[in-house]
Formats: C-alpha cells, sequence, structure tokens
C-alpha cells in the first residue's frame, strides 16, 4: 500500500508559495490591527482564510507550542483575536488615523509596528507598538506569561503595561486579570500563526532573521506544563 503522506515533509515549495501568497496579501502588516481605512489596502479576507487552512495542513513542526521556533521577535500581520491587549491598540490605531493633522498636512499622531517578542524567561511576551505624538516619541509595552499545555496549546496571562517615555507600569490586577488559551496551528523559521480557541487567528511574521534555534544560542525547548 502506498506510504501516508506527513504534513511535515509536504514540499517545501507548496509551503513557500503559500507563505509568499498570505503575506503579500497582508500587505506587510498595513492592516493588522484593523487601520484598513485610508490609504491600506483592501484584504481579501476569504484568500487569506484559505491560505491559512493550506499553511496548517502543512505544518512542518511537531509540537508546536513547545518548539524553540516560537521564541524570537515577530511584527503582527493580521490580528483576528479581539483580545483586550489587541482591541487597544487596534483602538490606538483608530484613534490616530482620525486625529487631526497640522495645516501642513502632518499628522498628529503617528504609529510605528506592532511587535511580539517571546523570550524563554517569564512574563515571555513584550507585545510593543511604538507611538509619535508630535515630536515626542513612546513605546507602549503589553507584558505576558506563556505556558506550554500541551503540544499544541498554550496558555497567555496579561501581567502589565509599561509606558517607556513615562516609567509608567500598570499591572493587571482582579478583577481586571486576563487569561486566554492559544492553539499554536503553525510554525517555522518565518511565520507564526496562533487562533483563540474560537478560531480566529493572529498571524505574526519573523522580525529577527538572526534569531537561533539551538540550544547553544540561548533558545530552548519548552516543556508542556502537567
Amino acid at each position: 500500500p502506498a506510504a501516508t503522506k506527513s504534513p511535515f515533509s509536504a514540499p517545501l515549495d507548496e509551503r513557500e508559495l503559500a507563505k509568499e501568497s498570505l503575506v503579500a496579501e497582508l500587505g506587510g502588516g498595513a492592516t493588522a490591527l484593523g487601520g484598513g481605512a485610508g490609504d491600506a489596502p483592501s484584504l481579501d479576507r476569504e484568500l487569506v482564510a484559505e491560505l491559512v487552512l493550506q499553511l496548517e495542513k502543512l505544518n512542518p513542526t511537531p509540537s508546536p507550542a513547545t518548539s524553540p521556533l516560537i521564541n524570537g521577535k515577530w511584527k503582527m500581520l493580521y490580528a483576528g483575536a479581539s483580545t483586550p491587549g489587541v482591541a487597544s491598540l487596534q483602538a490606538l490605531v483608530l484613534a490616530a488615523r482620525s486625529a487631526p493633522r497640522t495645516p501642513q498636512g502632518v499628522p498628529l499622531v503617528d504609529l510605528g509596528d506592532a511587535t511580539l517578542t517571546i523570550g524563554r524567561e517569564q512574563p515571555r511576551v513584550e507585545a510593543s507598538l511604538r507611538v509619535r505624538f508630535l515630536s515626542v516619541e513612546n513605546t507602549l509595552k503589553l507584558l505576558a506569561t506563556l505556558e506550554a499545555k500541551t503540544g499544541s496549546v498554550m496558555v497567555e496571562t496579561y501581567k502589565e503595561v509599561e509606558s517607556a517615555q513615562f516609567g509608567l507600569k500598570l499591572p493587571f490586577q482582579a478583577p481586571l486579570e486576563y487569561q486566554r488559551s492559544l492553539v499554536v496551528s503553525y510554525v517555522d523559521e518565518d511565520l507564526l500563526i496562533v487562533r483563540s480557541l474560537k478560531g480566529a487567528p493572529d498571524i505574526l511574521y519573523r522580525a529577527d532573521k538572526d534569531w537561533g534555534a539551538g540550544t547553544d544560542d540561548g533558545w530552548e525547548s519548552v516543556d508542556a506544563a502537567d
């Protein structure tokens, strides 16, 4: 009988083609936080969903939630899960787009890329967004712990919000604590796809190409919690 084809041995060019198509459709993250108005490109959500499903079937990484590949700095390309952290960033994007401009047409509020850094030490997750109001620059950070529960499921718990410019730290405390479970459905050297339990995907692209997946470079596999 013919051997069963494993998704971990799918043709490389098939995955690469799907990845390239997905990244191109997402426009480098121009619509990542819902800022699809103005000069942002239109987004074919049906095509995005189809490409995500195709990549998930070709996931090359067994037990992705415990893989060292999830470590590193990631750029948010698409945020489908309406979590408090993402929702706050989305609201900030919409406010920036609707803010008045100077007489010269220069926006009063300018936003940089939204990035996500995952490390080994808790809190493992740092989500950041650069904001500039007139000539004053600030970086907003959201810190969270991240624990692997199984080979594909992780639990993210938000810990605090920081403002680099003003030195503020606002911890998440009861009843404002927030926790969510995530399913890591795809990860490789370039792309990370996670879904909420409701199925909404977040799509991230590796921002640091000098990452190291081996233990000699400081990245290690994380054992799933008992």
